[in-house]
């Protein structure tokens, strides 16, 4: 499995490296192990990332919409405001990823790992989810259909 590996750049605070990945638009990542903690891309719709693990990465207030993201492992990821609609998450894990606040409508979730995966604030307008995953564990809005202006 490739790694995309942390490259410093010039663009932090003062001129001093950012830490942050620099990775042009339309980045085919499909089963690579991102190991940077953030990505810079604000807009990740050209990104392909089926199957890429993406854990622990700081994601927030991103524009996923659409990307697929099937099979991918987001476990612990920052997903908080970010905007997923219409993205496909089939067969992905989301343990223990936060998702407060975001976009999900008519994100497809089907079979998809939510152990622990919290949604508090999140628009699920749409979403297709794993038979029986909407439990005690996950912390998901009114049974998963909840409309809260996250989609703006």
């Amino acid at each position: 499995m490739p790694t995309i590996h942390r490259r410093l750049d010039d663009t932090g605070p003062g001129g001093g490296p950012s830490g942050a990945v620099v990775l042009a638009a339309d980045q085919d990542l499909r089963g690579a192990r991102v190991s940077a903690t953030q990505l810079a891309a604000r807009d990740l719709r050209q990104f392909r990332l089926t199957g890429s693990v993406l854990d622990g990465l700081d994601l927030h207030e991103r524009k996923l919409d659409g990307v697929s993201l099937e099979g991918a492992s987001l476990r612990g990821v920052d997903l908080r405001g970010a905007s997923l609609r219409g993205s496909h998450l089939e067969g992905a894990d989301l343990a223990g990823a936060d998702l407060s606040g975001a976009c999900l409508l008519g994100a497809h979730l089907d079979g998809t790992q939510l152990a622990g995966a919290r949604f508090t604030g999140a628009d699920t307008t749409g979403v297709t989810y794993p038979r029986g995953a909407v439990s005690a564990a996950i912390d998901w809005p009114d049974t998963g259909r909840t409309k809260s202006g996250a989609c703006g």
